[in-house]
């Protein structure tokens, strides 16, 4: 009834934004628990700190472990292929298809993000997961002042920053050399000093529905090292790599209108509960390139090692948005485990399309087609079986172009925004017609879920990916750029370039630091179009360097 709903009030749809915001509203409120029994109780939707405050010493003292037996697959079940159980083990380092019933829950799954229709075979045990008070809760609950330690005054001379300028409409990154932010230059209780390695330049974050203001600093992937610790901080060292994360909710998904962790700087303040901590072993170590997409790495990695399980060996899955990085790792690993890969690439007005395509086929894509083509068409016409799965990247109306590309029963995992709509639109019929489910991942909620045992998972996985890419049998290509006034301009324009396959990553370095000038580049502007090769790669700029995989950390 919801999705009904939606897509009739949508705006795009020519509904009313109102009343589409007060269906999300109340949306929010019935699809929790805690949140309607809280209006059920008191009329209001808004939940005090201290109501909060006596949820969250409440559910510490009781803790409820639900448990239920899982009923049996169904005779020809995909989601217990030992085919593909052991073909992923093989090429990912996974433990299995299946896991400990004792550590699986609808939370504990990937795909169990915000509007996920949550298997209920995969619904077996609520895992125990303690409550963790922020840290001004916690000192009014233990009677004390909040502690704090002074930030060495090294860290606050002016640092490369990469700042959101200009105005709503008309958006612009400015390369500032601005002192860290942070006010009294305090590091207070729970707080964490990162020092970031390398930052991707991901501009469809700057699409209709970002959540990115004026004056914000600009960045929500990355990894740094932790470089001071605040008071009271458990799990943490200095040295260690940590991943920044977006702000999650108690229910767990992501906070609408948050402010992104700001990675885009050489300095940055993090509270240490907002951070996933990552381990590489000796052997498996990512450089500072591919440390900056690491967080796109480990989405496509968890994706493909909770959804393969839904498919039988030969299926067809389709990649939206194949061209990212967070696409290529799928469309690789996926190729690899013997299912058959349709990739999926926006509609771009640029001349290295065929190009293109014959790399994305070297990648593993057993065809390319574009977004805009009748898709299931070309998929009949080549007398082939309507994919089972895909994944969906895009957002808005690209969902109901993916998913009417589907099989009666087929499955849509809803992933990124690269279209810039947060929202997807679901064909007519969806539901009657099509019997599949629609799940959404985001790698910042899983990780917050279980942040220890999902950090270690994640680390385990990366290193994989790593050995992956050491040995050329995982392939990604990584276009660096040092983040200074004179390099700056030029990632920009790489990244604004349309139908590139390689990332394109700032590179931090703390000789940067008190580095004169600035440099502001309109968002909209791409005049790198005009340099443009035939064979669709830009010209070599004086001082990008496109990086092998040697074993370094930043």
């Amino acid at each position: 009834a919801y999705r009904r709903r939606a897509v009739q009030l949508h705006p795009d749809k020519g509904g009313d934004p109102a009343a589409f915001t007060a269906l999300q509203d109340a949306y929010v409120v019935l699809s929790s628990a805690h949140r309607r029994r809280h209006y059920d109780a008191t009329g209001r939707t808004e939940i005090s700190a201290e109501e909060m405050l006596q949820a969250s010493t409440a559910a510490s003292r009781q803790q409820c472990v639900s448990s239920s037996a899982s009923p049996p697959p169904a005779r020809g079940s995909r989601r217990d292929s030992p085919a593909a159980a052991e073909s992923y083990s093989q090429f990912l380092g996974a433990s299995g298809s299946r896991r400990d019933a004792a550590t699986t829950s609808p939370r504990a799954r990937p795909g169990a993000g915000a509007g996920s229709d949550v298997d209920p075979a995969h619904a077996a045990v609520k895992p125990d997961l303690s409550v963790r008070l922020p840290p001004a809760l916690r000192a009014a609950v233990e009677g004390r002042e909040l502690e704090s330690v002074p930030v060495p005054a090294e860290f606050q001379v002016p640092v490369p920053h990469v700042v959101v300028s200009g105005s709503h409409n008309d958006m612009a990154l400015s390369f500032q050399q601005i002192p860290l932010q942070n006010d009294e230059g305090l590091l207070r209780e729970g707080e964490v000093l990162v020092q970031m390695c390398a930052v991707p330049l991901r501009l469809h974050e700057f699409g209709a529905d970002t959540d990115l203001r004026v004056g914000d600093v600009y960045g929500e992937h990355g990894v740094g090292r932790v470089r001071l610790l605040g008071p009271k901080v458990d799990g943490l060292h200095i040295g260690d790599f940590v991943m920044p994360l977006l702000e999650v909710d108690e229910d767990g998904d992501l906070v609408e209108g948050a402010v992104p962790p700001g990675s885009a700087r050489l300095f940055a303040i993090y509270r240490a509960a907002r951070c996933a901590r990552l381990t590489f072993p000796g052997d498996a170590m990512l450089n500072e390139g591919l440390l900056a997409v690491s967080k796109s790495i480990g989405a496509a990695c968890c994706m493909v090692e909770e959804y393969s399980t839904l498919l039988a060996p030969g299926d067809s899955v389709i990649v939206n948005a194949a061209n990212g990085i967070v696409g290529q790792v799928m469309l690789q690993l996926l190729s690899k485990l013997g299912f058959r890969v349709f990739a999926v690439l926006r509609q771009h007005d640029w001349t290295s399309a065929e190009t293109m395509q014959r790399q994305l086929e070297h990648l593993g894509a057993a065809k390319v087609f574009s977004d805009d083509d009748n898709i299931r068409s070309h998929i009949e016409e080549l007398q082939l079986p309507l994919p089972q799965l895909a994944f969906d990247g895009v957002g808005g109306e690209a969902s109901a172009r993916i998913a009417s590309s589907l099989s009666k029963t087929g499955d849509l995992v809803c992933f990124g925004i690269a279209g810039g709509w947060k929202r997807q639109v679901l064909p007519s019929g969806w539901g009657k017609k099509w019997k599949g489910a629609v799940r959404h991942f985001r790698l910042d909620e899983w990780l917050q879920q279980d942040l220890e045992m999902h950090s270690a998972k994640l680390s385990h996985m990366l290193a994989e990916a790593a050995r992956l890419l050491h040995s050329n049998s995982l392939r990604l290509e990584i276009r660096e750029y040092m983040a200074s006034s004179t390099e700056f301009p030029s990632a920009l324009q790489d990244a604004q370039a349309y139908g590139r396959l390689h990332a394109v990553v700032l590179r931090f370095e703390a000789s940067a630091a008190n580095a004169p000038a600035s440099h502001v580049m309109p968002i909209g502007q791409s005049p790198v179009v005009a340099y443009r090769a035939g064979v669709g790669r830009l010209p070599q700029h004086s001082g990008a360097s496109e990086k092998s995989w040697p074993a370094k950390g930043c």
